[in-house]
């Protein structure tokens, strides 16, 4: 997945591996959720021949394991931002969607960039969390349109708007 959402940036600059990484990073991180899972579903079925775990010490890692889930998904958030930030501002060097739109994107991702690890390490809560997101969506939904009805603009209409 991460290939095809890097595609259109290619012609720009080929030797720019580091948006691609970040999605990389972030897919990877998408397995955590799964083996916390695992982990929780281990140790809510423990006896029949195991080793039966002490309850307070099973308590504390579900609990643990729970809040590793939660973790995840604003590191995976994070590195989502990091590659947004990165290809908003390629977007806006390359001029290939409308500048201001660019702008938006630059801005919005940077929002989060920042305030994603504020709210892991606990500094933001409440509704201010959910809130930082609406830049990014009147980003992304706009972005979206405008790719798939105008396309990217080639190299010979970027020259003929400046000549």
């Amino acid at each position: 997945m991460w290939i095809t959402s890097a595609d259109p940036l290619f012609p720009l600059r080929e030797s720019n591996f580091r948006a691609p990484v970040s999605r990389v990073a972030e897919g990877v991180l998408g397995a955590i959720p799964t083996l916390a899972t695992v982990a929780l579903l281990s140790l809510s079925t423990a006896g029949g021949g195991a080793p039966v775990p002490d309850a307070t010490a099973a308590n504390a890692l579900a609990d643990f394991l729970f809040k590793v889930q939660g973790w995840n998904t604003l590191i995976g958030a994070t590195f989502f931002a990091v590659g947004s930030t990165l290809f908003s501002y390629l977007f806006l060097r390359g001029r290939i969607i409308p500048v201001p739109l660019a702008w938006l994107g630059v801005i919005a991702s940077v929002l989060l960039v920042v305030g994603l690890p504020l709210q892991l390490a606990g500094f933001l809560n409440g509704p201010i969390t959910s809130l930082m997101w609406i830049p990014m969506a009147l980003f992304e939904v706009p972005l979206a349109l405008w790719l798939l009805i105008r396309g990217v603009a080639t190299e010979r209409s970027i020259s003929s708007n400046h000549a």
